[in-house]
Formats: structure tokens, C-alpha cells, sequence
């Protein structure tokens, strides 16, 4: 017997006896759940006794019924788990969507331990219709949710400020206070949980929507080449004549709208990078084996042997390939007709006047913190570089031509941004944060070294950029708030 003040574990007083933590402090709340667990043990157990109830001249198969009831369960509670708004396009973290999904998997598993039903076999199938955009009944999936929020983020949120691609982070951030935090939802373990989850498939499915996106873009950079070939190519010949540069880049039609298209390009090309190297890790562990084997044939293919079906295998498993096959049929249609690489080729004049016009914008600030400028204008160097291989190469350009291009842009920006660092004119405030957009490039090429421009670039030119941008300079907003990612 207990004490005054309790039950089963006091002692006289209602002080704890020794061992009284082996009671349970509910017991009442946890009796009933053994019943209602009991109670339905014993139904679930119903379903073994009899396939089939014949009521008048209809046959009913229990079994069957609580399969469907299970089936239809599972889809609409994993896009619910999803939380996915359309209007303000606010949704569940991807580790936090992978933990629910598992203990609800776990719990409704637990029915085979009472009912001959091959739970798993259903959740492998509804799974795997959700790698898709709609599933079978033509409903929303996870896959097309995060799509839809990918892309929002990439165009309405990155237009709004205040979010950067993070090289150092690996992921994009939000300014410190901000009360949506982009890196919550696309660092490396939020994308890894993304992409145990969604799979190759859904991953497949993910890239195809934003490759969309890029193409999109693509289309409007592709008129604004077109509508400015005669000052690109005034440009190509006369860049080393500061007068006659001047004057023809100031002509130059639309540098704003293609600054901030080719900045959304970038982001794209970032956020895929990402995707990528999370499908890769996740495929490293969860099939090793096959992996290393794809890994091992992709990179001793047999030169002069057409690989472009392993390419895409190589691709869909987080595997770098040469030329991006996905970017490549996306961009099919603007390398096909006849004046498609005189168009193309002027691409990297455009980007590096697009450079030195950031040079110029106050939000071009260096972070160091994350690696990157303010308003994502470091992600021209991945548009440089991943562009210029991909669409050049598609119009028949080789190995060398695209060396060239790629020497070309390096050059020329360079000169257009060490010419600004000289004018006191201009006043150009963030020279230094451009720069670095040129290191990042070589770092990322394959085809172009520091030794190709050092005679007019040279490396500790480079570092010098380095040191003055780490030292440490604060910049604060109109409101006297300093701003800090």
C-alpha cells in the first residue's frame, strides 16, 4: 500500500519509495491505450478469418478494403505532411517531411504484424508516384511542390534581396534577422533528406522544371544578343581602346535586364550543382556497389565511342559529365539554326559588360561570410563557364574554340574592370567585389588558367583584392541596420 498522497510507488507522506520510477505516472491514460490497441489487434485479426463477406449478391473482401483505405491514406497524408501553400508558397522542411513520413510508414507497417498485407509493396508504389509532378489521379506531389517553391525562390525571393548563393555554405542564405531562412530548406542535409525521399526519379523530374526556368531566360538573353550583335561585335574588335569601349558599351541596349537575367541563370546552374552533389552522396550510400560501377565505366569510357545515353545514366546519378546532357536537350532549340553560333559567341562580351555595369551597383557588396556578392552577380561565373560549353560545343564549336571564348571573356572583363579600378570618374564602388567573379571562374573552368591572362590579370593583383575584401568593411542600410548574411 502507499502513503497518503499516492499510489503504487509512495511511501508515508506521499514520498517516493526506491524503484517507484517503474511505475508509470499515467497508468489510466496508458491502460486505455492498451485496450483501444487490444480492441484493435482483434479486428485486424478479423481480416485473416474471412477473404470474402457475400451480402446478398455482392462479394466484399475486407482485406482488399483496408489495402485501398491504407493506399488512399498514404497520398493524402504525405502531401498534407508536405504543407505546401500555393498563395504564399510556405512549405515543410525536407528533414522535417522525411521524419514524419517514416513514423508514419513505421506505425501503419506495424499492421503486418496483424493482417497478411504487404504494406511495403504499397508504400514503394505511392512513393514512387510521387518522383512524378501529378501522380495517378492527377493530383499535386511532393516532387512538384518543392519545384514550384525552388522556383519562387529563384525568381520572386532572389529579385526581393536578401538571399545569396552561398559557395562557402553550400546553399543559399538569407540576411541575418530575416525571418524566412532560405538555407533552412537548401543546405546539404535538407537536400540529401529532399532527395532520400523524392529519388532519381523525382530528382529527374525536379531538374526538368528548372531547367525549364533556365531556358526561359535563355530565350530573353538570346533577343537581347540578337537586338545588340553590331555593338558586341564593335566590342569584340575595339575593347583595347578605352574611348571607343566606353562609348560602346554605354550603347549597349538592355545591360540591366541582361545583369539580372544571367544572375537568375546562375542561380539555376547553382541550385542544380547542389541537387546533384546531394544525389550523388545519397546514391553513394544507398547503393555503393552500383554506383562505383557506373562511376568506373563513365570514367573509362572508350574514347571516340558515342556516349551520350551513358552520359545521362552518369548524369542521373550525381555524376559530373563534360557537357551537361539535361542543359543540352534543354537548350536544343537555340543551337540549331544557321546564325545560332555568331549569336552565342557574343554571349561572353555581353556577360563581361554585364560585369563591369555591377561594378557600379551598390548591392555588388563582397561577403565573406558566404563567399559571395550581395546580389548574386558571382553567379555570372558559373553562366561563363557552364554556358559557354554547352552552347558553343552544341553549334559545332571544338575543345579550342571554346578555350578561346572562355580566354576571351576572362580577358576582356578583366580589362573593363581594371580600367574602372584606375578611372576616378566613374567612382565605381565595388570593384573589388567583381573581381572576384573572375577567380571564381578559373576556379570552375576546365579549359582556362591564371597563366593564360597573367600579363594582363596578374595573381597577386588577385590577392591584394582578397585582403582589402576581408579586412572587415561594414555596410549598413538607409536605416543605420548593418547588413550581415
Amino acid at each position: 500500500p502507499g502513503g497518503p498522497g499516492g499510489g503504487p510507488g509512495s511511501g508515508a507522506g506521499g514520498a517516493p519509495k526506491p524503484g517507484a520510477e517503474s511505475f508509470a505516472r499515467a497508468a489510466d491514460g496508458i491502460a486505455k491505450l492498451q485496450a483501444a490497441e487490444q480492441s484493435l489487434a482483434g479486428v485486424c485479426a478479423s481480416f485473416n478469418e474471412v477473404a470474402t463477406v457475400r451480402v446478398h449478391n455482392v462479394e466484399f473482401a475486407p482485406r482488399e478494403f483496408l489495402i485501398e483505405a491504407i493506399e488512399t491514406l498514404f497520398l493524402k497524408r504525405i502531401v498534407v505532411m508536405a504543407k505546401f501553400n500555393e498563395g504564399t508558397h510556405s512549405i515543410e522542411r525536407p528533414t522535417l517531411l522525411v521524419n514524419q513520413v517514416e513514423a508514419f510508414m513505421s506505425a501503419v507497417m506495424g499492421l503486418e504484424n496483424y493482417v497478411e498485407v504487404d504494406v511495403t509493396h504499397i508504400f514503394s508504389h505511392y512513393l514512387l508516384q510521387q518522383t512524378a509532378l501529378k501522380d495517378a489521379n492527377g493530383h499535386l506531389t511532393i516532387t512538384a511542390a518543392y519545384a514550384e517553391w525552388f522556383k519562387d525562390l529563384l525568381t520572386r525571393r532572389l529579385a526581393q534581396g536578401g538571399v545569396v548563393y552561398s559557395p562557402l555554405h553550400k546553399a543559399f542564405c538569407s540576411r541575418a534577422g530575416a525571418q524566412f531562412k532560405a538555407e533552412e530548406y537548401t543546405d546539404v542535409s535538407e537536400l540529401r533528406a529532399l532527395v532520400s525521399l523524392i529519388g532519381a526519379y523525382g530528382v529527374r523530374s525536379l531538374d526538368g522544371e528548372l531547367c525549364a526556368l533556365l531556358t526561359a531566360q535563355m530565350d530573353k538573353i538570346k533577343g537581347l544578343l540578337h537586338s545588340n550583335r553590331e555593338q558586341l561585335a564593335a566590342l569584340r574588335t575595339h575593347y583595347v581602346n578605352p574611348a571607343r569601349c566606353a562609348d560602346i558599351v554605354r550603347s549597349l541596349r538592355g545591360l540591366d535586364d541582361m545583369l539580372a537575367l544571367s544572375t537568375t541563370v546562375g542561380a539555376v546552374l547553382s541550385l542544380r550543382k547542389l541537387l546533384f552533389e546531394a544525389l550523388r552522396a545519397v546514391l553513394q550510400k544507398a547503393t555503393p556497389f552500383v554506383f562505383s560501377v557506373i562511376a568506373d565505366i563513365h570514367e573509362h569510357f572508350p574514347d571516340g565511342q558515342d556516349a551520350t545515353e551513358f552520359d545521362q545514366l552518369a548524369h542521373l546519378s550525381g555524376i559530373e559529365c563534360g557537357v551537361d546532357p539535361q542543359l543540352r536537350a534543354s537548350l536544343a532549340g537555340m543551337a540549331s539554326a544557321q546564325g545560332d553560333l555568331e549569336v552565342w559567341k557574343s554571349l561572353s562580351l555581353f556577360l563581361a559588360a554585364a560585369l563591369s555595369t555591377a561594378a557600379h551597383r551598390e548591392n555588388s557588396t563582397y561577403h565573406s561570410s558566404v563567399e559571395g556578392c550581395e546580389n548574386n552577380v558571382h553567379c555570372l561565373a558559373t553562366v561563363a563557364n557552364m554556358l559557354s560549353v554547352t552552347l558553343l560545343s552544341m553549334c559545332g564549336l571544338d575543345h579550342l574554340g571554346v578555350e578561346e571564348h572562355q580566354k576571351e571573356f576572362l580577358e576582356v572583363a578583366a580589362i573593363l574592370l581594371l580600367r574602372l579600378r584606375t578611372d576616378t570618374k566613374q567612382m565605381a564602388s565595388e570593384i573589388d567585389s567583381t573581381l572576384v567573379v573572375l577567380d571564381r571562374f578559373v576556379k570552375e573552368s576546365a579549359m582556362v588558367s591564371y597563366e593564360a591572362i597573367e600579363s594582363r590579370f596578374p595573381y597577386t593583383l588577385m590577392r591584394t583584392v582578397y585582403h582589402n575584401l576581408h579586412r572587415g568593411r561594414k555596410k549598413v542600410t538607409k536605416k543605420g541596420e548593418e547588413i550581415v548574411f
